[in-house]
């Protein structure tokens, strides 16, 4: 729904779906509590569940399974469950997309942010919300020129590889991107939106980051990760530590460039 602002303009909320199992109303309600205080508008959106799917029917979406990520069912249903959701926005007429997974906390900033889509043009491609880790990590920056949408926050360009996939914002451009190039998937959600060595959209337009974040994402009670942990127990995981290590390298020249360029390393919060 269009509102006008204090200038007259248009604004439109930047459209947000919650990527939720239908067998954790637990879950659900909590998160929607936390919602609705918030003052957010948002829809469920379904996830597909490996505990009731054909491990056939997840495996057909990685058609090309990498040795050096390799994916749990329940990481395979996760990054099925992001696809479905892009195409789904796609099909509407929305210019930005937001996603959060139904296990994260945030920062009441999170309504302002997403309240006008207005800052998320093409330029702006996919902006990391959520900070996976529990303390600040040191990552491969550079400054930004799009606005910045929140006073107390920044938006810059990110560099270096940054994983979980908790919380973000996309242009329409680059969720279609994203989901075109899902055939081509060999790893799990993360890697593929924050990944430079997956990702094409992280050389253009490119992956931003807003710190400090507004979304912590700590993964208590995850459903993914007794299935990830079955996966390094049944895989020589040293073998697949050195490939992605090799496979990584495929990102140095990017990373020189940006260097050469005037990026820094900081400590993002």
């Amino acid at each position: 729904m269009q509102t006008r602002s204090a200038m007259g303009t248009a604004t439109r909320p930047v459209e947000t779906r919650v990527i939720s199992l239908l067998r954790r109303p637990d879950r659900r309600q909590v998160m929607q509590a936390k919602l609705e205080s918030a003052g957010i508008a948002w829809e469920w959106f379904d996830a597909v569940d490996a505990a009731s799917a054909e491990p056939a029917q997840l495996s057909r979406h990685f058609p090309r399974m990498s040795r050096s990520y390799p994916c749990a069912p329940a990481e395979m249903a996760c990054a099925i469950s992001h696809r479905l959701c892009w195409e789904e926005f796609l099909s509407g007429s929305g210019q930005a997309l937001c996603v959060l997974e139904d296990d994260v906390e945030f920062e009441p900033e999170l309504a302002g942010l997403l309240a006008d889509d207005g800052w998320v043009t093409p330029a702006a491609g996919l902006v990391k919300l959520d900070r996976n880790a529990p303390r600040a990590k040191k990552m491969l920056v550079s400054d930004s020129a799009l606005p910045q949408p929140l006073p107390g926050r920044r938006l810059v360009r990110l560099w270096s590889r940054a994983l979980g996939g908790g919380g973000y914002v996309a242009h329409r451009d680059t969720v279609a991107r994203m989901a075109a190039n899902f055939d081509g998937f060999a790893a799990p959600i993360d890697h593929h939106l924050f990944n430079p060595a997956f990702a094409p959209h992280f050389r253009a337009p490119g992956v931003h980051r807003l710190t400090p974040a507004v979304i912590f994402h700590h993964h208590a009670g995850s459903d993914i990760e007794p299935s990830r942990q079955s996966q390094r127990e049944a895989t020589d995981w040293n073998r697949v530590r050195l490939a992605r290590e090799a496979l990584s390298m495929r990102a140095i020249p990017g990373r020189l460039a940006a260097l050469w360029r005037g990026a820094r390393f900081e400590k993002l919060l």
